[in-house]
């Protein structure tokens, strides 16, 4: 996470604790590739692992194609039974 230690001086001066609140990630596909060739589908349980291992509680994919779509929700689905 960019400037973890900025967000965890401001959550001590509020005085939070990272468990406190919920960190979510907005990622963005390549609107001009194929979805199942971006590393976020094509690798969505490592990509999640990665970016909650930098205190991301959620990732969200903001922006998807209508040709995009089918790949995104195969990718949630494989995340769901690994």
């Amino acid at each position: 996470m960019r400037d973890r230690s900025l967000f965890l001086e401001a959550l001590a001066e509020a005085g939070r604790r990272p468990e406190d609140v919920a960190v979510l990630v907005d990622l963005e596909l390549d609107r001009h590739r194929p979805a199942a060739d971006q590393a976020v589908v094509a690798d969505l349980p490592g990509e999640s692992a990665r970016w909650a291992d930098a205190g991301a509680s959620e990732l969200v994919i903001g922006y998807v194609r209508p040709e995009q779509l089918e790949a995104v929700i195969a990718a949630r689905e494989r995340l769901e039974v690994g």
